[in-house]
Order: C-alpha cells, then structure tokens, then sequence
C-alpha cells in the first residue's frame, strides 16, 4: 500500500457497538477518515466502491454463515477486482484482526488495528517505537 496523506476507510458491519467502537478508534487519527459507514448485509459493492476506500474494515460476525452469503462474495470480488483495497476482518469478541490478503493478528490492540489501517506488516508493529526526549530535557539533574 502506498503511503497516503490520509487513509479512506469504508467500514461494513452488522453490529452497532463494534461501529461505535471503530469510529472512536479511528476518529483518535488524523490521518483516517472514515467515507462511509454501511450495514453489510444490505450493502451493493457499487456503494462501496463509489466511497474509493484505501481500507475496507469488515465485521468478520458478517462473513457467519448467519447472515447472507452476498458479505463474502463481495468481499471476494472486492479482492480480486480491486486488489490495491486493502480489506481487515475484524472481531471484537476474539479481539482479532485479519487481513484478508496474508495475516491475523490475535490480541490486538486498537494502536494494531490503527497500524493495520496504515499498511504495517506485523512484524513492523513488533518492533519497539521510538520515543523523542522533550526539547530541553537531558534527563540529569541541575547541581544545587
């Protein structure tokens, strides 16, 4: 994925807690905008692709053999169409996070959830961050 200014973001769920909860998450960075919220078992893939996301965020409780199998052929023709979208299967229940073109993450944080919007492998997100020292601190003390 290249890198963007700002990533758009579609997200498709069924369940409006796991809706709420995203949006809070997502609308913590500056650099993610959500373009549409839509109830996935209704959704054409024409809507979805008019909104020209980066990231397509699934409810993975929508891919259940529960609700329509119309979720998991869109999601698959989104894939095989439309390969530069990146799609994530997300479950809050199991606190995963799968993307649909190569990895899952179980135990995920939302900072995860966040790097997997931006593109981050996980063996990035293993790494440790740095942190900057605050601008005028030398972390000594002054001599009395």
């Amino acid at each position: 994925m290249t890198k963007h200014a700002v990533y758009r973001v579609v997200l498709l769920y069924h369940d409006p807690l796991l809706r709420d909860i995203v949006r809070n998450i997502f609308g913590q960075s500056s650099d993610i905008d959500i373009v549409a919220e839509l109830p996935s078992p209704n959704t054409p893939l024409a809507d979805l692709i008019k909104a020209q996301p980066d990231v397509v965020v699934v409810d993975r409780g929508s891919l259940d053999d529960t609700l329509p199998a119309a979720v998991g052929s869109m999601v698959a023709t989104l894939a095989a169409d439309h390969p530069r979208i990146r799609v994530i299967a997300l479950c809050l229940a199991e606190a995963s996070v799968t993307v649909l073109n190569g990895w899952q993450l179980s135990n995920a944080s939302a900072d995860m959830l966040v790097d997997c919007v931006r593109g981050r492998e996980p063996r990035e997100m293993s790494r440790p961050r740095r942190r900057t020292r605050p601008a005028g601190r030398s972390g000594r003390k002054a001599a009395s």
